[in-house]
């Protein structure tokens, strides 16, 4: 598992729990864990820019995979039970569309 004990503790989230499925406590804790994950995210997206050269890509792609990822998660109303959310060939497109941009 890979939420802070911390967070799952302060939402009630009990490991023993998620074998039955995502309960609200859960899906809250994960919500929690999102969006403190997107603010990281939004305070490093300066970084991108900054860099020049193949790293200014890598870290680019990386940068909207991650955000791709984080939609994902929220549209799933944070179950990462029934599916994982992951990244396909379509979503490949919308990274580089959005590098292009």
């Amino acid at each position: 598992i890979y939420l802070p004990a911390e967070t799952r503790a302060s939402y009630g989230a009990g490991e023993q729990e998620l074998a039955a499925g995502v309960s609200p406590a859960w899906r809250r804790a994960l919500a929690d864990a999102a969006g403190r994950t997107r603010a990281l995210f939004e305070d490093g997206r300066p970084l991108c820019g900054a860099l020049r050269g193949r790293l200014r890509l890598e870290i680019t792609a990386t940068w909207l995979g991650g955000v791709r990822i984080l939609e994902r998660l929220a549209a799933a109303d944070y179950d990462v039970v029934t599916a994982r959310p992951t990244l396909g060939v379509r979503d490949g497109a919308w990274i580089a569309a959005r590098m292009l941009a």
